[in-house]
Formats: structure tokens, sequence, C-alpha cells
């Protein structure tokens, strides 16, 4: 099985995406205090990060259904 350029294309974007988030979840964990509102920052940036590969990968499902 051989790697498309769409495949690649998709490991570049879901690759970016978490290189972005832990830096910014870094961020956050050394800047901010131990506290409920760094839980529920760190929660959210969680929740932002499935979002962010959901829209990648529905992209992808979306594109190969109508080829």
């Amino acid at each position: 099985m051989s790697i498309t350029k769409q495949d690649r294309d998709v490991f570049d974007r879901l690759t970016q995406l978490f290189e972005g988030y832990t830096q910014l979840q870094r961020v956050v964990d050394s800047v901010c205090p131990h506290s409920n509102q760094k839980l529920v920052a760190i929660a959210e940036l969680e929740k932002s990060a499935t979002w962010a590969i959901k829209a990648v990968m529905f992209n992808v499902f979306k594109s190969t259904r109508q080829t």
C-alpha cells in the first residue's frame, strides 16, 4: 500500500495541530498557577484539539466519498 499525496497532507496537518496544541498546553501549564481555572483551560484546550482533529478528518472522509 502506497501513501498518497492526500495521506501525507492529512498527516502534516495533524502533526501541525499536535505540535501547536502541545506547545500551548506547556505554556498554560508553566504560566498559570494551579487552580480550577487552569484545569478548565487545559480541559477546554483538549476539547478544542479534538474538534480541530475532527475538522481535518471530516474533510478527508467527505472528499473520499465524493471521488
